[in-house]
């Protein structure tokens, strides 16, 4: 389980598939849909904690750049927390996005 700084707590639930759904993201807030290597997503040495300094305080959060690609906040987080959770399947890849800010 994971906390957001918008106060929202989410969890990763995982299931393998034959191939990757049609995928309908909102424009207004997604810019991109891709897929990560879930061993890369589930390996610690990839989940780093990064910063920003918004409205004169730290923001902290999870992060794992993948490739060109930068997988940041509630994202990451929920890949990070799960990472140490058996119970979640292990798919080859997960389905991730870029969020318009």
């Amino acid at each position: 389980m994971e906390q957001t700084a918008a106060a929202l707590t989410a969890a990763l639930a995982a299931t393998l598939v034959a191939q990757t759904p049609p995928v309908t993201p909102s424009p207004d807030e997604v810019a991109e849909v891709f897929e990560a290597p879930w061993d890369f997503l589930m390996d610690p040495a990839n989940h780093r904690r990064d910063s920003l300094d918004y409205q004169g305080q730290t923001r902290w959060f999870w992060a794992m750049p993948w490739r060109e690609r930068y997988i940041w906040g509630a994202t990451a987080g929920i890949v990070a927390a799960s990472e140490a959770d058996d119970s979640v399947p292990l798919p080859s890849a997960l389905v991730a996005w870029t969020v318009h800010v």
